[in-house]
């Protein structure tokens, strides 16, 4: 939405703030690849009309 308070506008300046700072979240990475993994999920639940295993 881009509002100051919204949750992409937090996520997007807490990584440039990172990124300009020199010192990224270790976590990132993997919290990343666990929402990855999730859409994929929700997208072959969706295809397929049926629920599907993480």
């Amino acid at each position: 939405s881009g509002h100051a308070t919204s949750q992409e506008t937090r996520l997007f300046r807490n990584f440039a703030n990172q990124v300009l700072g020199g010192k990224l979240n270790g976590e990132w990475p993997e919290i990343a690849l666990k929402t990855q993994r999730l859409l994929n999920a929700c997208y072959e639940s969706a295809l397929e009309n049926r629920p599907v295993e993480l």
